[in-house]
C-alpha cells in the first residue's frame, strides 16, 4: 500500500507540459548507427551510448565522442554494456572482444584469454561497494578484484539457473540483484546465491532482462514475457500485465526510475511507457512523435530527460517539460464544471465564441480535443483513469488559458 500512495501522490505533483521527443542518426549526429544496444548514465551525468559500430559519449556540454575499432582501443565496434566510474574510468562490454578498460588514455583489452573471463560477450557490468567488479556474460557471472583474483559462477558450481547474466543491480546494502535469461531473478548476499523463478515465487516470469529501485527499495523488473513485475521491500511480487493492468504488452526490454520516480519502461515492440503506480501513459507511433516501437533501453539524465536506445532509429530524447504551461485558475470567459468530475465535463462559454479545446493528462497527452459551437460543450471522460487533467483553451489559434481538471 506504501508503494501505491507514494507514487499516486507523486502523479499529482507532476508539473503539466508538452512532449518533444529529438532523433539522433547518423545523418544529424555522431551516432554512428540505427541500432542502439543499451545507454548507461556515467557519475558526472554524462549519457554513454552503446551502438552496433561503436560507442559515443555524450557530455553535460553537449560533445559527442566516438570511440570505435579504427580511432580507438575499442575491440569490436558492436558494444553491449558500458558502466563509467567516478574517476573517469569507463569499462566497456563488448560482442566478440570482451572487457575493455579505458582511462582516458589508454586501452586494456581483458577477454578469454588473457584474463579469467569466462567468454567474450559481455553482457552487462558493475562495480559493487567492495570494490569488486560483476561482469554479467553468456557463459556465467565473473567476480574480479582487480588484479589476479577471478571466479566465476555458473549453473554447475553455484545456485545460478542460467548462464546467461543480463544485468546486475548492487543496492546500498552491497546486495546483488541479477536479471537472468530463463533463470528468474538470482540473489548475491553474503557469499549465496539464490534465486526467485515462477515454480517458487510469484514474479512474473523468468527471464528478467533489468532491474531498476525506488526510493523504498521496491525492485522493478523488465521481464521478457511476463510485463512489469515488482519484488517489494516486504518480498511480495506485484506484477502488471496487459491482462490486469494497462501496460501494452508483455514484454518490456528495460526499466528506469525518473528523478521524479515515475518508472519509465522501453517496450520490444509497443513504445514507451510511463506508470506512477496506477495510471499508465504510452507513447508510440500512433498516438505521438516518437519514430519506432521497437526500444531497447532507457536512462534518466539530471535534467529529468528520457534518453531512448531503439533497434531501428538510433537514439531518441524526450524531454517531458520542454514548453512550459500557463496554468491560469480558468480560461478567460470560460469555466468548466462539475469539478472533480466523472463521466463527464462541461465546458462553458459566457459569450458563445467559438473555442478549440484540448484535454491532456498529467504527463502530457493530448486525450480529447474538440470546437465549442454553443455556450456549454459537453465533454465525455468515462474511459478515462483518475488523475489529475488540464484542459486549454484556444480562441483564433491563439492560446486562450488553462484550467485543471481532476477526474474522480
Amino acid at each position: 500500500m506504501r508503494f501505491v500512495l507514494f507514487m499516486f501522490i507523486l502523479n499529482l505533483l507532476f508539473p503539466a507540459s508538452a512532449q518533444v521527443f529529438t532523433q539522433y542518426t547518423p545523418d544529424n549526429s555522431d551516432v554512428p548507427d540505427l541500432l542502439v544496444h543499451a545507454l548507461h548514465k556515467g557519475p558526472d551525468g554524462s549519457i554513454w551510448i552503446c551502438t552496433e559500430s561503436g560507442l559515443v559519449k555524450h557530455d553535460t556540454g553537449g560533445i559527442w565522442t566516438l570511440f570505435n575499432t579504427s580511432n580507438s582501443g575499442l575491440p569490436d565496434n558492436s558494444v553491449r554494456s558500458v558502466y563509467a566510474e567516478s574517476d573517469g574510468v569507463v569499462w566497456v562490454g563488448t560482442f566478440l572482444g570482451g572487457l575493455a578498460r579505458y582511462d582516458g588514455a589508454d586501452w586494456t583489452v581483458y577477454n578469454s584469454s588473457n584474463s579469467g573471463l569466462p567468454e567474450n560477450f559481455i553482457r552487462c557490468i558493475n562495480r559493487d561497494l567492495s570494490d569488486t567488479m560483476w561482469i554479467g556474460t553468456n557463459a556465467g557471472l565473473a567476480r574480479w578484484d582487480g588484479a589476479d583474483e577471478w571466479t566465476t559462477f555458473t549453473i554447475d558450481n553455484s545456485g545460478l539457473l542460467s548462464n546467461n547474466i543480463v544485468d546486475i543491480y548492487v543496492d546500498e546494502n552491497n546486495d546483488l540483484y541479477l536479471g537472468t535469461l530463463n533463470g528468474g531473478l538470482s540473489t548475491y548476499i553474503d557469499g549465496v546465491i539464490d534465486y526467485y523463478r515462477t515454480e517458487n515465487s510469484f514474479i512474473a516470469d523468468n527471464t528478467v532482462m533489468a532491474v531498476a529501485e525506488d526510493a523504498f527499495a521496491n525492485k522493478w523488473m523488465a521481464t521478457a514475457f511476463g510485463g512489469l513485475s515488482i519484488f517489494t521491500e516486504a518480498g511480495d511480487f506485484l506484477n502488471f500485465n496487459p491482462f490486469n493492468s494497462d501496460i501494452p504488452d508483455l514484454e518490456v526490454n528495460d526499466v528506469a526510475l525518473d528523478n521524479e520516480g515515475l518508472g519509465i519502461l522501453t517496450m520490444a515492440a509497443t513504445g514507451l511507457v510511463q506508470f506512477d503506480g496506477s495510471n499508465w501513459v504510452i507513447w508510440d507511433t500512433e498516438n505521438s512523435a516518437i519514430p519506432t516501437n521497437y526500444l531497447n533501453s532507457v536512462v534518466v539524465d539530471d535534467a529529468n530527460r528520457i534518453w531512448i536506445a531503439t533497434e531501428d532509429a538510433g537514439l531518441l530524447v524526450l524531454e517531458r517539460n520542454a514548453v512550459g504551461v500557463d496554468v491560469l485558475s480558468s480560461a478567460e470567459n470560460t469555466e468548466i464544471y462539475p469539478n472533480p468530475a466523472h463521466d463527464i465535463v462541461f465546458l462553458h462559454t459566457a459569450d458563445g465564441a467559438s473555442l478549440n479545446w484540448q484535454l491532456y493528462n498529467n504527463a502530457g497527452m493530448l486525450c480529447r480535443s474538440g470546437m465549442t459551437r454553443q455556450n456549454t460543450t459537453q465533454i465525455l471522460l468515462n474511459d478515462l483513469p483518475a488523475g489529475l487533467y488540464h484542459i486549454r483553451v484556444f480562441h483564433q489559434g491563439q492560446p486562450a488559458g488553462t484550467s485543471y481538471l481532476i477526474i474522480e
